[in-house]
C-alpha cells in the first residue's frame, strides 16, 4: 500500500469516527432534553417525594352546604396549643377557645335553599326548615376534652348543641324544645338513638320566646349537660371508641312538614388549661 492509499483510508476512518461521535453527542442532548422535566417535580405539580399537589383551582374549598343528617364543618379546625391536650378533673380550669356574639355575618352560613335556610338577625344566629327535617353545622375543635354553651331559643321543633364525633360518622347532640324538656342522643348518618330521651327539667324556661342557657361538657368519658346554670344530667361514653371534640348548632323539625326555627346567641367553646410544667 503506497502513502496515497494510506492517507485516504485513514480520512475515512476519521470521517466515520466523527460522524458516530456526532451520533452520540446528538444522543446525549435528546436524553438530557427529554430528562429535564422529571428532575423538577414541581413543574408537575408533584412534591419531592413524587406526591401529586392539586393545582390553585383544586385547592379552593367550595363552602359546605348541610343536607340531611350531616354534620359539616363551615370554618378550618380550631388548634388549641400543639399536640393532645392531657385528661383533668372536672374542676379544673378552662379557658375560651373562641366565642361567637353573632353581632355581624362571620364564618357560619347564611344561605337560602329548598328545605332549610340559615342566617344573622339582630345579633343572633338562626336555622330554619321548611322540608327538611334535619340541618346541623358544626367545626372540629383539636382538643379531646371541651366544654361548649349557647343561648338558643326553639320557636319551633328542636334545636341545640353538637359537642362530640365519633367515626363511622356519629355525633352526640343536646336537645331542647319550647316544654321545658331536654335531650341527649347519638346521631349516625341521620339515625338518631336516644342516650337520654325527652325529659323534663324545671330549669328550663319555657314557650317560644324562652331564651335558654344550655351547656355540654367533656372530661375523660364523663358527658354532662346544664339548663342555666343547673346540672341535667351525666353519661358515661363506652369503651374502646375514639372521640373528638366537634362543636356546633344543629336544628331538627318534629314532622319533616312542620318546620322548625331556632336562634341562636353567645356560643363560647372552652378547653383545659394546660399546666406549665406539662
Amino acid at each position: 500500500m503506497n502513502e496515497f492509499d494510506r492517507a485516504a483510508r485513514l480520512r475515512i476512518i476519521w470521517r466515520y469516527a466523527a460522524l458516530a461521535l456526532g451520533i452520540i453527542a446528538m444522543s446525549l442532548l435528546i436524553g438530557i432534553a427529554v430528562g429535564r422535566p422529571f428532575d423538577r417535580p414541581d413543574r408537575l405539580g408533584a412534591d419531592a417525594a413524587g406526591t401529586v399537589l392539586p393545582s390553585a383551582a383544586q385547592a379552593t374549598r367550595a363552602p359546605p352546604t348541610p343536607t340531611l343528617g350531616a354534620v359539616l364543618p363551615t370554618v378550618p379546625p380550631v388548634p388549641t396549643a400543639a399536640g393532645p391536650l392531657p385528661t383533668f378533673a372536672p374542676d379544673a380550669a378552662w379557658k375560651v377557645l373562641t366565642q361567637e356574639p353573632f353581632d355581624s355575618a362571620t364564618t357560619w352560613p347564611a344561605s337560602q335553599q329548598t328545605g332549610w335556610s340559615s342566617g344573622y338577625e339582630a345579633g343572633r344566629y338562626w336555622l330554619k326548615l321548611d322540608g327538611q327535617r334535619t340541618i346541623s353545622y358544626s367545626i372540629l375543635i383539636d382538643s379531646p376534652e371541651c366544654w361548649v354553651a349557647a343561648d338558643v331559643q326553639v320557636k319551633s321543633g328542636y334545636a341545640g348543641l353538637i359537642f362530640l364525633a365519633s367515626d363511622p360518622n356519629i355525633v352526640y347532640r343536646m336537645l331542647i324544645d319550647n316544654a321545658g324538656r331536654y335531650r341527649l342522643e347519638r346521631q349516625q348518618a341521620g339515625s338518631a338513638t336516644a342516650l337520654r330521651d325527652w325529659t323534663a327539667s324545671a330549669a328550663l324556661q319555657t314557650g317560644p320566646q324562652a331564651n335558654n342557657r344550655i351547656e355540654a361538657r367533656r372530661v375523660e368519658s364523663e358527658l354532662t349537660l346544664f339548663a342555666n346554670g343547673t346540672e341535667l344530667m351525666r353519661y358515661t361514653l363506652p369503651d374502646g371508641a375514639t372521640f373528638q371534640s366537634r362543636v356546633g348548632m344543629t336544628i331538627d323539625a318534629i314532622t319533616r312538614d312542620s318546620g322548625a326555627l331556632a336562634y341562636f346567641d353567645n356560643l363560647v367553646v372552652r378547653v383545659p388549661v394546660v399546666p406549665a410544667d406539662r
